[in-house]
């Protein structure tokens, strides 16, 4: 049999349902054209099939993607945790280098001379820290008293202050210092002396805090003699 033609041209075939507006036609969500084919719906016993499938194939991409997923968590918990430690000793690093002890031996066999020499010494050091812009503030004058604690017998610790400015303290009268922190330790036998920078502990959270608290060197501890 020859096929219809309109004008002698083979009829068009009428369209068919998309898989989208099949499943809805299924389901009766959606309700097709009259000139759209719609096919029928398998049996429960394929659709069962199909959604066995349909599990096989979502268990097996499962299998697959989740290792990926927790491999790649656990990567970027490893280069987390390396940051945080090149962070820590990077910081620690830093540390070290600005508590950096100078050395030095004093003229004078008095104690109180001894000691004008050595603020002396922490004077220049602090100003060639603040000219290579490790010290923010021009230093105008070191001072310094006894430290707290103790030290290795025949050894005299001080804690000093290379001042940048002088702030009056009207209800007590006398100025204090404001500026960097140093410490000192002076052998007057020998009129050996050993200084340090001492850095101010970064606040629990802040960017600065490492968990670590590098200390100073022995010698500006009084744990040691001064001497390099």
């Amino acid at each position: 049999m020859e096929p219809l033609t309109v004008h002698g041209s083979p009829a068009a075939a009428p369209p068919r349902a998309s898989r989208w507006e099949t499943l809805g036609a299924w389901l009766h969500i959606w309700t097709p054209p009259r000139d759209v084919v719609v096919p029928a719906p398998p049996s429960p016993r394929r659709l069962a099939l199909y959604a066995l499938g349909g599990l096989v194939l979502l268990a097996g991409a499962l299998a697959i993607a989740v290792p990926r997923i927790d491999g790649a968590k656990d990567d970027r918990a490893a280069r987390e945790r390396a940051a945080d430690i090149a962070r820590t000793q990077a910081r620690i690093t830093q540390a070290r280098r600005l508590q950096r002890a100078g050395f030095a031996s004093a003229a004078a066999t008095a104690v109180p001379a001894q000691l004008r020499e050595a603020r002396a010494a922490i004077l220049a050091d602090a100003r060639a820290r603040h000219r290579t812009g490790e010290l923010a503030e021009p230093i105008g004058g070191v001072t310094c008293a006894p430290a707290a604690g103790s030290a290795r017998p025949g050894l005299l610790r001080y804690s000093c202050v290379a001042a940048t400015q002088r702030l009056q303290d009207l209800a007590a009268g006398p100025q204090r210092n404001l500026g960097y922190p140093f410490s000192l330790v002076l052998d007057p036998a020998s009129g050996r002396f050993a200084w340090c920078r001492t850095l101010p502990v970064p606040a629990e959270g802040s960017a600065a805090h490492s968990g670590v608290r590098v200390p100073q060197p022995a010698a500006c501890r009084g744990d040691a003699d001064p001497v390099p």
